[in-house]
């Protein structure tokens, strides 16, 4: 619809009776609407037409109007999504008493802004900017500042990992898999059992259908995602506990790593090895990932390097991430490969794949061991987990998420 030439001054009558009256239902607000959030992206793209001038002074004097007539709140708050989604800065502000509950004020500019005794009850600030905003005396009830709290597990945590389609985070409590919904912190299905030892590493299936787990108990196994009822084969070969396991990007393989030092893949639809053992590590290989386009390996142990290996010949090829100051127990690709992940000790680094120097930010914020590290779907964050905490990070910034 944004790119369609509507007149927008028979839309803008049509919006603002609709979304700056009087509502009469209190819950709904412009944000639940997918009509009108369409039609947003329509004034973004008319951002110079004089007419969004004009809107732009209507809703303005709508959120004004609410100061004497708390009865046009919820009018007050869609007018003031409006402008936050158009992108307008509403910084400097003189707002004290504007009823604007419900509102939507992801990534909001109001720095300076006098919101005092305003009411902002239910409204969301995720990532707002808000230096120098007065709240004082604002009704802050229920505001959503997207301070998540941690997922406290209910056993030592070793693993972590990203479902690709749904909003879940498979995590590795004990000798069990749970798997959790990461906005609402809430569990997702049954817990997976079958293992007789901690679980060192799981991972999900590309299409997000079965998840792989490794164990201390020298087995790798599979699971249906959805229901948490075992699949498949269990995998037997290694000589002692499987650290590390991942799918190839179409899931007919699958990479394990173990205290044994070898790398060794698996045909996942019958649990048969194929192909050479891999041996170059000198201690135990804790993490294993296939970059996105199934060619290659990564691969990280406790002899301090991460190396890369060619999947179709099982072979290593250089270069070695060697500039470590401790082992490291974790890796992970990049959605795009071009970066690596891995967490040593306190911290977690990122490394360039083809060159294999060091990327970004050192991110810490740990006072204990990090044992996993994952990116989210898209690439835009990172996930870590400790003995009993995950948390999650930006990837280019390396700025924590939850509080």
């Amino acid at each position: 619809m944004a790119g369609q030439d509507v007149p927008l001054d028979i839309r803008r009558e049509e919006v603002l009776e609709r979304l700056t009256s009087i509502d009469p239902q209190p819950d709904r607000r412009i944000h639940h609407e997918p009509e009108a959030m369409r039609f947003l992206e329509d004034l973004i793209v008319r951002q110079s037409n004089p007419r969004v001038s004009r809107l732009k002074e209507t809703l303005f004097a709508a959120i004004e109007a609410s100061k004497d007539h708390p009865e046009h709140g919820a009018s007050a708050a869609n007018a003031i999504t409006i402008l936050n989604w158009m992108g307008v800065s509403l910084t400097l502000q003189s707002w004290a008493g504007i009823q604007i509950p419900g509102a939507n004020l992801s990534y909001a500019i109001l720095a300076h802004s006098d919101l005092s005794s305003a009411n902002l009850q239910s409204s969301c600030l995720y990532r707002a900017f808000l230096k120098g905003t007065n709240f004082s005396d604002a009704n802050l009830t229920d505001v959503d500042f997207a301070e998540r709290a941690p997922i406290k597990a209910e056993d030592y945590v070793r693993s972590i990992a990203y479902h690709p389609h749904k909003p879940w985070i498979a995590v590795a409590e004990g000798d069990t898999i749970v798997q959790y919904h990461y906005e609402t912190r809430e569990q997702v299905g049954l817990p997976m059992r079958g293992h007789t030892e901690e679980i060192h590493s799981v991972a999900y299936s590309h299409d997000g259908q079965y998840l792989a787990s490794g164990s201390s108990d020298k087995t790798i196994r599979q699971w249906i995602a959805a229901t948490g009822e075992r699949f498949g084969q269990v995998m037997q070969g290694h000589y002692s506990g499987v650290y590390s396991v991942a799918y190839s990007p179409g899931g007919q393989c699958i990479a394990s790593g173990g205290f044994d030092k070898t790398l060794r893949q698996w045909k996942s639809a019958t649990g048969q090895p194929f192909g050479p053992v891999m041996r170059r590590h000198t201690a135990s290989v804790d993490s294993v990932a296939y970059s996105p386009d199934g060619r290659y390996i990564a691969s990280s142990s406790r002899d301090m390097t991460i190396r890369q290996w060619k999947a179709a010949k099982n072979s290593a090829f250089e270069p070695v991430m060697d500039e470590m100051l401790c082992s490291c127990n974790s890796v992970a690709y990049s959605p795009d490969g071009q970066y690596i992940a891995s967490n040593h000790w306190e911290v977690i680094r990122q490394w360039e794949a083809t060159t294999g120097q060091a990327f970004g930010p050192v991110i810490q914020g740990y006072f204990g061991t990090v044992n996993s590290v994952a990116y989210s779907p898209d690439g835009r964050y990172l996930a870590s987990s400790s003995a009993d905490t995950v948390r999650q990070w930006e990837a280019d910034t390396g700025n924590l998420l939850d509080q």
